[in-house]
């Protein structure tokens, strides 16, 4: 029996993708981006609209020969989108909005790009891809993040304590900061084509799978019994070996996720992986979510679907 079967019973839904969406420069980071492939089933990247475009980005240092080679790379990883007008004149709104509220960090705005584009992919891949390549179910579209401050100045989470009704504007929801082994042989290019490889391989990509819907359920039932840390643990262990088993050389570093809900008794705890020290830490948070995911069973509607995914790979005690 697979720790998949043995897991405690929850009502599955569809399985959906995780897409992760990125602003004009993290294709320059290529260490960052082999954590990020780690994460996501698919990296959504944009691109410049023209010509134009193209020479405002090399000026800026946002090298568009770097994106052309990184995207050659990916192929089915990754999706390209067009940085086209509609999507700049959201951005410029979402910034006055975080000016108006005393945010003007770099890493702010960095992170109005992604924050301002997800509500715009899904219709432009069902515009642009032909049909083999769509999912079998709209994915969850997020907003990534290459650090803390790029998050923050958009979903703002703040600890809950014991407080029980979260301030206008902000939702409950907890923050779970969890391992991911990153390739870390060679140099950093080398580091991205492992982490290319890995995220191909099937036992990775199906221990991810199991990771990611386990978590989710777990916030969605409010799930507290033994069973769950077991398994969880279990499932968490599995991930982490499947990427060191394809990997060889990594090295440990943390993420941090969002997801709306509850949590149980699990909240404000920290869980052993199976035989190991704490690996897994949940804590109950108020902060914005927005709501990403596309087509039927909307985000909104559906307490256990992740709306906001931050990952930032910084040092955590556990």
């Amino acid at each position: 029996m697979s720790r998949v079967d043995a897991a405690p019973s929850f009502n599955l839904e569809p399985r959906r993708q995780w897409w992760g969406v990125y602003s004009v420069r993290p294709h320059m980071d290529l260490r960052a981006l082999a954590r990020e492939l780690l994460l996501y089933d698919r990296l959504v990247l944009p691109v410049p609209e023209d010509l134009d475009e193209a020479d405002r980005w090399d000026t800026h240092g946002w090298d568009t020969y770097q994106l052309d080679y990184v995207a050659k790379n990916l192929e089915d990883l990754v999706q390209l989108v067009a940085w086209n007008g509609e999507m700049r004149a959201a951005r410029k709104d979402h910034m006055r909005m975080l000016s108006a509220a005393g945010v003007t960090s770099e890493g702010a705005a960095y992170g109005a790009t992604p924050q301002t584009m997800v509500g715009f992919i899904w219709n432009d891949v069902l515009a642009h891809d032909p049909q083999d390549r769509l999912p079998r179910v709209p994915p969850r579209i997020v907003a990534a993040h290459l650090s803390e401050d790029e998050a923050a100045a958009d979903f703002e989470p703040t600890p809950a304590g014991r407080a029980g009704t979260p301030p206008a504007g902000r939702t409950s929801g907890v923050l779970l900061t969890e391992p991911v082994e990153v390739p870390d042989g060679g140099d950093d290019e080398d580091a991205f084509l492992t982490a290319v490889r890995v995220a191909r391989e099937p036992q990775f990509a199906t221990a991810r799978r199991a990771l990611y819907d386990y978590e989710d359920l777990l916030v969605m039932e409010d799930r507290d019994d033994g069973d769950v840390a077991r398994v969880l643990g279990a499932l968490r262990d599995d991930y982490l070996d499947a990427a060191r088993d394809h990997a060889g050389a990594t090295v440990r570093q943390h993420v941090a996720r969002l997801i709306a809900g509850g949590g149980g008794a699990l909240v404000n705890s920290h869980l052993p992986g199976a035989g190991k020290p704490a690996a897994f830490a949940i804590g109950k948070v108020f902060a914005q979510f927005p709501s990403f995911v596309p087509g039927p069973n909307p985000a909104g509607a559906h307490p256990g679907e992740a709306l906001a995914h931050v990952s930032a790979a910084y040092p955590t005690r556990m």
